[in-house]
């Protein structure tokens, strides 16, 4: 049953990666909206595994693409 687990966990973090992934080609500079827009929609529909799927998926483009989380537009551009 461990082994399960471990590999389900294994699984899932791969899932993460290239749906990332995926968001980071289709997407580029809004990969990251993408996904948390993904999450907020599985959360509106109460779908509490997909919104922590998709949390996931955001933190990894996140730290794909040098995004800092939780930094709001306005100060962004005036860092840049």
């Amino acid at each position: 049953m461990r082994m399960a687990v471990v590999w389900g966990t294994v699984m899932r973090r791969q899932a993460v990666k290239d749906e990332a992934e995926r968001l980071i080609e289709e997407f580029g500079d809004q990969a990251y909206y993408k996904a948390r827009e993904a999450m907020r929609l599985a959360t509106r529909r109460k779908n509490a595994r997909l919104a922590s799927y998709f949390a996931a998926v955001a933190g990894e483009v996140a730290a794909r693409t040098g995004r800092e989380v939780g930094m709001d537009t306005a100060t962004r551009y005036l860092e840049g």
